[in-house]
């Protein structure tokens, strides 16, 4: 793995930071996690903060209802 450059990793299963977040951390890399499933595992992240504008707001909701399932569906892991 080189060492240059800043990563964002999707490590669904939580197994790639145990198998590589101490060899980041040893090389100066600062190792966040954003766990949506339990969040006392998980850095803080406000999407809010981030709004400026009514169209900020509306990008937000959009991609919040685009990957939201609707009552009664099943998702694959299901």
């Amino acid at each position: 793995m080189q060492m240059h450059s800043s990563y964002v990793v999707t490590d669904p299963k939580g197994t790639l930071v145990l198998e590589s977040g101490k060899m980041l951390e040893r090389n100066g890399y600062e190792i966040k996690i954003l766990n949506t499933i339990n969040f006392k595992k998980s850095m803080r992240y406000n999407p809010f903060a981030y709004l400026k504008s009514e169209k900020d707001i509306l990008k937000l909701v959009q991609t919040i209802i685009a990957n939201t399932k609707g009552e009664g569906e099943k998702s694959t892991e299901d």
